[in-house]
């Protein structure tokens, strides 16, 4: 379930709920800036580092995290989003590079508390050196407790995700929607691609995807865009039948796989779907399908069949982009493959 940045969920909606805790706003977060000269603010920007490194010198872990050139190129990075982002989506996405940056180069959790609460004590009294006004030391100190929450939680996810990335490796099931993940969809799919070389039978492979999902999110909240997936899952699956296989893929994607099924059935089986979901979802949300199938007497392989689908979902997604409308895009080997509205 992560969206930002793919690191982890967190919208306009959710900012501006820590943004009212910590009574800032878009017109104030910033007025603190104002009582500095543009050479104070490059002096406070070239102490703190030394400052910051002198202060870990005894502890060798925390001097080779902090030393590390990368490490420190990302608080650069931070200094400029703390003087000149506004509090808007762009600093979402700011934040979260700058924690990904430092999660990929050592910097844990734990480590990040220790290291930030030194950083920003550095900070807030060199500015409160410079400039003696109270009312602007607190609003400072509120800014950069909103940015360190930030990245505390971005990282925190970012943990919790690389557990889940282990533990899917012997997982089988997604936890959100209860379907089966990718890698057990493409497992099962060659067991039933093979069935179908042996029988002589056809497949239908379906990739889906749920157009805007993460405009959903920053609208609404992202427990809607959850709804969503879960809505999608739970209407498909009690409309297949016990012999098809329905899975998750990344973020918002989906794969079902219909065995004795072929391409030409493809449009009326989105339909239903589209039908089924759109009583099932309580918010709207449109559809795009990629469509592509096991014919025996080609032996298309799996490898195949899932570009095919890709491919062809990139096509029902221009043409969605068009219309706003459900859109399927099927492969025909020995016709014009072409976009068909769906609704």
């Amino acid at each position: 379930m992560i969206q930002s940045n793919g690191l982890f969920e967190f919208g306009q909606i959710e900012l501006n709920e820590r943004i009212e805790m910590l009574s800032l706003s878009s017109e104030t977060h910033h007025q603190w800036k104002s009582k500095l000269s543009q050479s104070e603010e490059k002096l406070l920007r070239d102490n703190i580092y030394p400052a910051l490194l002198s202060h870990f010198d005894q502890s060798d872990t925390l001097s080779l995290v902090v030393g590390h050139f990368a490490v420190h190129q990302a608080m650069e990075q931070y200094f400029d989003i703390l003087f000149n982002q506004n509090l808007n989506q762009d600093y979402i996405d700011s934040m979260t590079k700058h924690a990904l940056k430092l999660a990929n180069h050592g910097v844990t959790l734990s480590l990040y508390s220790i290291i930030a609460f030194e950083f920003k004590r550095l900070i807030v009294n060199q500015f409160s050196a410079i400039v003696h006004c109270e009312k602007a030391i607190d609003l400072l100190n509120r800014r950069m407790q909103l940015d360190m929450m930030l990245v505390i939680d971005c990282l925190h996810h970012k943990e919790l995700e690389d557990i889940k990335r282990y533990a899917s490796l012997m997982d089988v099931k997604d936890s959100l929607t209860d379907l089966y993940t990718y890698n057990t969809f493409v497992d099962e799919m060659d067991r039933i691609i093979a069935h179908c070389q042996r029988t002589q039978s056809s497949a239908l492979l379906l990739k889906v995807n749920i157009k805007d999902l993460s405009d959903i999110n920053a609208t609404h909240g992202y427990d809607a865009g959850n709804e969503i997936l879960r809505a999608f899952a739970h209407s498909t699956q009690e409309l297949i039948r016990k012999s098809d296989l329905l899975a998750r893929g990344e973020d918002d994607n989906f794969f079902l796989i219909m065995p004795e099924t072929c391409n030409n059935e493809a449009k009326l089986i989105c339909e239903r779907i589209i039908e089924d979901f759109e009583q099932h979802s309580e918010l709207p949300a449109t559809l795009r399908f990629g469509a592509s199938s096991f014919d025996p007497k080609k032996r298309t392989s799996v490898e195949q069949m899932l570009f095919l689908a890709n491919e062809h979902l990139d096509f029902a997604r221009d043409r969605s982009k068009i219309t706003d409308k459900h859109e399927v895009s099927v492969h025909f080997s020995n016709e014009n493959n072409i976009i068909r509205l769906i609704k």
